[in-house]
C-alpha cells in the first residue's frame, strides 16, 4: 500500500482566492482536481512544514493552476476546424490545459505527468520503472509504455503537450529549451501506439521531431495525431504551420489542415490525402477513452485526502468511486481537473488573465515569491502566460513594497537607481549516456579466452544527463566525480587543457558531432596515463535501421590516424599507414536485428557489418605487410532493449621480411551505456566499440520466439608476435562515424554458387617443440573442388569450404568451413555485395557441425582438437591498387569470378592426429573461385587469349613477402592445350605449356602444366569459368615455384575479351 497525503494546506479567508466561477463543492464531485496536490509517500505521514514554507508551496501551486497554455487567438483559430460536428481541435486542446513547472529541479526533468488513465509506466534511464501519476516528473530519455487500458498526458517545460494512447511505447530522446529565447529542441522516438502532440514554444521556431519505425515526422506548431504500427505510420496534420514526413530519402510537406500521410516501413511517404468525414473517430476513441471506472493518477481516496491507494493502482477511497469523475480518458481527466475552465472550455472572449493575490511576508518569503513568479515567467509557454506572469511579477513587487512600508512618516529619500538585472547564461540539459575509462582499466588478462577483470574505479558510467552553460559542458560520473569541458560541436577535434580537482593536470582532445548526439574527450595525465569519457544520445531500438546499407569511417580514440583494430606496433607503423587501404565499416541492415518476444521465429537473414584493412608496403626484402578484418552482427540486447553490434577481429602481419607471421585477435562490440548501447544519433550515425563481446540468443517454440537472453563479457585484445606466443594484451576504443555511401556499394549483388576454385600460398608451421618450417599449398593436379562458395543476397550471407588435398604432403588433407547461409551467424560472415564480403571459420564453441578438420593416414581430428581461426576477405573489400601498380600489374576485373585473401592461424590440440600442440599460420595467402564450365559446354574450336594477374607468397632465403605478376594464357580449344606466362613475378618471368586433363572424374575444363624461369621451375593447375551464358569466359587456378632457397605459391586469374 502507498499512503497519500494532501500537500496543500486548508484554504483560509484572504489567501489565494479561488478563480471566478469556482464551485467550492466541486472537489467532492471531481476529486481528480485534487490529484495535482497529492504526494505518494512510502513512510508514515510527517508533520506539516513551517508556515512560511507552506505559503510558498501554496502560492506556487496556485500560480500553476492559473496559467493556461493557449492564447485566445490560438483558441479561436483552432476551434474553427471540426469534423462530424466535433471540434477535434478543442478535444485535443483539453489536454493542453496543464502547466509548465518552475525551474530549479533536477537537470534530467523535461516535463510532468498532468493526467493519466489506468497505469501508464515510465522507465527513467537510471531508475526503476514506475507507474506515472499526476505530478510525477518526466525525465530525459525516459521510456513511456502504456497497455490496453492506459493513457497518459505529458506536458513539457516549453508547453508542448503529448497524449499517449493505449498500447503505446515511446522514448523522450532529446529535450533542450532556453526559456529566455523560447527556443530549443524536442525529439521523440515512438515505436507503436496512437499519439497526439500539441506544439509549444519549441515548435514555433524548430520542428518537433517524432521518429517511428517507418518515418520521421517534423511538426511546426499546432496539432498532429500519429498512428504508429510496426509496418506503417499514419501522420495526420490537424492544425498548425506545417508537417513534414520523411522516409527512404524523400519528404512530403503538408500545410493543409485535415490532411494525413501514410508511410509504409522501408518505402517513401505516400501522397498527402484529405481525411474523410469520421476519419478521426478511432484515434479519438483511443486517446480519450470511454466512461467507466479506472484508476486515477493521484489515487485520491476522498475529497480531503488521507485515503489509501492499492499498489496496483486501484482506488480504494469511497469518494472517488462515488463521484464517478475518475472514469474516462486522460484528456477527459485533464478537463475535469479544472484547468479547462481557465481556457479550453471557454470562448475566446471569456479568457481573461486571472486575478492572483500574493500576500506580504517575511523577506525570505518575498524572495521565495519572487523566485516563483520569475520561474513561471521564464517557463511560460504562450504569450498569454507571459502576460499573466508579468502581472504576477508586478503584483508581487507591489506586495513586497507594501510589506516593507512602516506607519512612521519619514522623509522621502533620493531614489536609488535600480541596477539593470544581469541575465545569467541559459543552462540546457544535454544527454550524456556513456562511460568513463582510465588506465589501468583491467587486470587478470587471459590470453586463451581474452577475458579480463575491469578495475571498478577506472570504469564508470556517466550519468544520463549533464548541463551546458556558456559553452561549457558538465558531466558527472556515477561515483560523483564530474568534468567540465569546452563544448564545441562541429565534428573536428580540438585541444583541451584543464586541471581536475582529483586527477590533476589533464591534456587532451575533445570531439563533439555537429548535432551534439555524440561526444568524446580523451586525456593524458601527469603520469602519462590515458583516460577519457564518451557518450551522447543513444539510438533507440525503434530508430535503428532495419533495411538498406551504411558506411562508417573508423578512427581510434586517443590515437588519431592509427590503423583500426590493430595492435599498437602495427597501427602506428608509418610505412603500413602510408600503404594501407582501410575500408569503411560496411553495414547491411535487417528487421531480424530486432527480434520480438511472442513474434515469429527469425529467418536466416542477418544484419551484419565488416571492415578490412590491407597494407603491403614495399617490395621484396624491404616489404612489410598487414591484413585485418572485423566481422560483426547487429542484434538486440534484451537487457537494455537496444541494438548492439558485436563481432571479432582477426589480423596477421609481418613487420619485416625476416620475421615469421605474427597475429592479433580481439572481440569488438558496442557497449552498454546505461540502458542503451554506444550507438548514437537518430539513425545510428556514430558507434563506439570496445574489446568486449556481447551475445544474444533466442528460444523458439512452434515458430514463435518465446524468450531472449543477452550475455556480455569484458575482454581485452591480444597481440601475438612471432617471437612471443604468450602475447601482449591491449585495449582501445574504435569510433565509427557515418559517411555518404561510396561508389563501392553500387556493385552488383547476386546470389551465386561458385562451383569450384583454388587456394595458393605458403604455410608456416610451428611444432610443440618450437621447430619451424614452411610449405606451399595448391599442389600440381589439385581438383578445383578446393574452394566452394555460396552467396545469399536475400539473407546477406556467404559460406565457403576450403579443402586442401595435401595439407602437408601425401596422405594429409584439411577442410575449413567459413560463414554459413543458414542457422546461427555468430559474426562469421558479412555479405555486402559481389565485390565486398568477409567470412571466418565457424568456431567449435558456437557450432557443432561444419567445423574445421584435419586428416592424416585416414585418421581425422575435429572439434576441440583443431581450432581454426582463419578468415577470407574479398579483394574488393580493400583493394591495394598501388601495390599492383608498383609492380606494373593490372589486376583482372573478372567480375563474374571472385578472389581475395586467406589468412589466420590453425591450432592443434593435445589429441590431434596432426601436429599435436602445434600451429600453422597463413598471411595473405589467396583464393580464386567461379562457376566451372561443364564438360559438355566447353568450346571445341578457335583460340582465345586470357589476361590477368598472379599473386602469391614468396620465401626467398630468410626473407618472406608478397609478390605480384601478370598472367597470360593463349588457348587452343580444338587442341585443348595452350601456353602460359607469369610475367615479372618477383623479378622473373615464367613460361610453359598447359594441357587439358582427362580421365575418370576429371572435369574437361581443368588443365595443368609446368613453368620455368629465372633458374627456377614450377607447376600450375587451373580451370575455365563461365560468365553467365558465356562459356569459358575466364580462367583461374593455383601455382607454385621452387628453386635453391626459394619457394612461392599463389593463385592466378584472367579473362578473354
Amino acid at each position: 500500500m502507498v499512503a497519500v497525503r494532501s500537500a496543500r494546506p486548508d484554504r483560509r479567508p484572504g489567501r489565494n482566492p479561488l478563480p471566478a466561477g469556482h464551485d467550492r463543492q466541486s472537489a467532492a464531485r471531481r476529486p481528480v482536481r485534487r490529484a495535482h496536490d497529492l504526494q505518494p509517500v512510502a513512510v508514515a505521514l510527517q508533520p506539516r512544514g513551517e508556515p512560511a514554507q507552506l505559503r510558498v508551496h501554496q502560492q506556487q501551486r496556485h500560480v500553476r493552476r492559473q496559467l493556461a497554455v493557449l492564447t485566445a487567438i490560438e483558441e479561436a483559430k483552432m476551434a474553427s476546424f471540426a469534423i462530424d460536428g466535433l471540434s477535434i481541435t478543442r478535444a485535443a486542446l483539453l489536454a493542453t490545459s496543464a502547466l509548465v513547472l518552475s525551474a530549479g529541479v533536477a537537470s534530467a526533468r523535461v516535463g510532468v505527468t498532468s493526467a493519466t488513465d489506468g497505469d501508464p509506466l515510465g522507465k527513467p534511464p537510471s531508475d526503476a520503472e514506475r507507474v506515472l501519476r499526476i505530478g510525477i516528473d518526466v525525465q530525459a530519455n525516459e521510456l513511456i509504455t502504456t497497455r490496453a487500458n492506459d493513457r497518459a498526458h505529458l506536458v513539457f517545460l516549453d508547453g508542448t503537450s503529448l497524449t499517449v494512447g493505449p498500447n503505446a511505447q515511446l522514448t523522450i530522446d532529446r529535450f533542450v529549451f532556453d526559456p529566455n529565447t523560447k527556443t530549443g529542441e524536442l525529439a521523440i522516438n515512438a515505436s507503436k501506439g496512437v499519439l497526439r502532440l500539441v506544439g509549444g514554444k519549441i515548435s514555433k521556431t524548430q520542428p518537433i521531431t517524432i521518429t517511428t519505425p517507418a518515418s520521421t515526422i517534423g511538426i511546426r506548431g499546432g496539432i498532429t495525431i500519429l498512428t504508429v504500427e510496426p509496418n506503417k505510420t499514419t501522420s495526420t496534420f490537424v492544425f498548425g504551420k506545417g508537417m513534414t514526413v520523411s522516409a527512404a530519402g524523400q519528404t512530403q510537406t503538408v500545410t493543409r489542415q485535415g490532411t494525413q500521410v501514410t508511410t509504409n516501413t522501408g518505402t517513401p511517404p505516400g501522397q498527402p490525402t484529405v481525411v474523410p468525414a469520421g476519419g478521426y473517430s478511432s484515434e479519438l476513441s483511443q486517446l480519450e477513452g470511454g466512461g467507466g471506472s479506472s484508476s486515477s493518477s493521484g489515487g485520491s481516496g476522498g475529497s480531503g485526502g488521507g485515503g489509501q491507494q492499492a499498489a496496483t493502482g486501484g482506488t480504494t477511497g469511497g469518494a472517488a468511486a462515488a463521484g464517478g469523475a475518475m472514469g474516462g480518458g486522460a484528456d477527459q481527466k485533464a478537463q475535469a481537473s479544472g484547468f479547462s475552465g481557465q481556457n479550453s472550455s471557454q470562448t475566446p472572449a471569456a479568457v481573461q488573465p486571472p486575478t492572483v493575490n500574493i500576500t506580504a511576508g517575511s523577506p525570505a518569503q518575498n524572495v521565495a515569491n519572487a523566485n516563483i513568479v520569475s520561474n513561471v515567467l521564464s517557463n511560460a509557454a504562450t504569450d498569454q502566460q507571459q502576460q499573466q506572469a508579468v502581472q504576477l511579477q508586478q503584483q508581487q513587487s507591489q506586495t513586497t513594497q507594501t510589506a516593507q512600508t512602516t506607519p512612521t512618516p519619514t522623509a522621502t529619500p533620493t531614489p536609488t537607481p535600480t541596477p539593470t538585472p544581469v541575465t545569467p547564461p541559459p543552462t540546457t540539459v544535454i544527454v550524456t549516456r556513456g562511460r568513463f575509462s582510465q588506465e589501468p582499466a583491467y587486470t587478470n588478462f587471459n590470453n586463451q579466452t581474452l577475458g579480463a577483470t575491469p578495475v571498478a574505479a577506472n570504469n564508470r558510467a556517466l550519468m544520463p544527463t549533464g548541463t551546458l552553460t556558456n559553452g561549457l559542458a558538465t558531466m558527472t560520473l556515477d561515483d560523483g566525480r564530474s568534468f567540465t569541458v569546452p563544448w564545441q560541436p562541429g565534428g573536428s577535434p580540438y585541444t583541451i587543457s584543464l586541471v581536475h580537482p582529483t586527477l590533476g593536470p589533464l591534456n587532451g582532445t575533445g570531439y563533439v558531432t555537429p548535432t551534439g548526439d555524440f561526444f568524446a574527450f580523451v586525456f593524458t595525465d601527469s603520469s602519462s596515463k590515458k583516460l577519457g569519457f564518451a557518450g551522447g544520445t543513444p539510438t533507440t531500438l525503434a530508430q535503428f535501421p532495419t533495411s538498406g546499407f551504411a558506411t562508417h569511417v573508423l578512427t581510434t580514440l586517443r590515437n588519431t590516424g592509427a590503423l583500426p583494430w590493430a595492435p599498437p606496433t602495427v597501427a602506428n607503423d608509418s610505412a603500413l599507414k602510408a600503404a594501407a587501404n582501410a575500408s569503411p565499416l560496411y553495414s547491411v541492415y535487417s528487421p531480424n536485428s530486432n527480434p520480438v518476444i511472442g513474434g515469429p521465429a527469425l529467418s536466416s537473414q542477418g544484419a551484419d557489418a565488416t571492415q578490412t584493412t590491407v597494407a603491403i608496403a614495399g617490395v621484396g626484402a624491404a616489404q612489410k605487410s598487414y591484413v585485418g578484418t572485423f566481422i560483426g552482427d547487429y542484434f538486440k540486447d534484451f537487457n537494455t532493449n537496444s541494438t548492439f553490434n558485436s563481432g571479432a577481429y582477426y589480423g596477421t602481419y609481418r613487420l619485416a621480411s625476416g620475421e615469421t607471421i605474427s597475429r592479433a585477435v580481439s572481440a569488438g562490440s558496442t557497449f552498454d551505456t546505461g540502458g542503451a548501447h554506444s550507438v548514437f544519433g537518430p539513425n545510428a550515425e556514430t558507434m563506439l566499440y570496445s574489446a568486449s563481446s556481447y551475445r544474444s540468443t533466442t528460444t523458439t517454440s512452434g515458430g514463435t520466439i518465446t524468450s531472449g537472453t543477452t550475455t556480455a563479457t569484458y575482454q581485452a585484445s591480444l597481440d601475438q608476435p612471432h617471437n612471443n606466443l604468450a602475447g601482449v594484451d591491449y585495449r582501445q576504443n574504435t569510433l565509427a562515424t557515418k559517411v555518404d555511401n561510396p561508389a563501392a556499394l553500387n556493385a552488383s549483388r547476386t546470389s551465386q554458387n561458385f562451383t569450384g576454385g583454388y587456394v595458393g600460398g605458403i604455410v608456416e608451421q610451428t611444432t610443440s617443440g618450437g621447430a619451424q618450417s614452411t610449405r606451399t599449398i595448391g599442389v600440381d593436379g589439385a581438383f578445383p573442388a578446393q574452394v566452394f562458395m555460396q552467396t545469399d543476397a536475400a539473407a546477406n550471407r556467404v559460406f565457403a569450404t576450403i579443402t586442401v588435398s595435401q595439407w602437408n604432403g601425401p596422405n594429409t588433407s584439411s577442410t575449413f568451413n567459413l560463414g554459413g547461409t543458414s542457422g546461427p551467424r555468430f559474426s562469421t560472415q558479412t555479405f555486402i555485395n559481389d565485390q565486398i564480403y568477409a567470412l571466418r571459420d565457424r568456431p567449435t564453441d558456437s557450432f557443432s557441425t561444419q567445423v574445421a578438420s584435419v586428416t592424416i593416414n585416414g585418421n581425422t581430428s575435429t572439434g576441440t582438437d583443431i581450432a581454426a581461426r582463419t578468415n577470407m576477405v574479398s579483394y574488393g573489400a580493400a583493394p591495394v591498387a598501388n601495390f599492383f601498380a608498383e609492380q606494373g600489374v593490372t589486376p583482372c576485373a573478372c567480375e563474374f569470378m571472385t578472389w581475395g585473401w586467406w589468412s589466420g592461424e590453425v591450432r592443434y590440440g593435445n589429441n590431434s592426429v596432426y601436429n599435436p600442440n602445434g600451429r600453422d599460420r597463413l598471411h595473405l595467402a589467396s583464393y580464386v573461385a567461379g562457376n566451372i564450365t561443364p564438360t559438355l559446354q566447353m568450346p571445341t574450336t578457335g583460340t582465345a587469349t586470357f589476361t590477368g594477374h598472379a599473386i602469391g607468397n614468396v620465401h626467398n632465403g630468410a626473407n618472406a613477402y608478397v609478390a605480384a605478376g601478370s598472367f597470360t594464357k593463349v588457348w587452343n580449344f580444338a587442341a585443348q592445350s595452350g601456353n602460359v606466362t607469369i610475367g615479372n613475378f618477383d623479378g622473373a618471368t615464367y613460361t610453359g605449356a598447359a594441357t587439358q586433363l582427362t580421365g575418370p572424374g576429371v572435369p574437361a575444363s581443368q588443365y595443368n602444366g609446368t613453368i620455368a624461369g629465372g633458374g627456377r621451375t614450377g607447376n600450375l593447375t587451373g580451370s575455365f569459368f563461365d560468365a553467365g551464358a558465356v562459356r569459358a569466359k575466364g580462367t583461374g587456378g593455383s601455382f607454385n615455384i621452387n628453386g635453391p632457397g626459394y619457394k612461392a605459391g599463389g593463385i592466378f586469374a584472367g579473362q578473354r575479351p
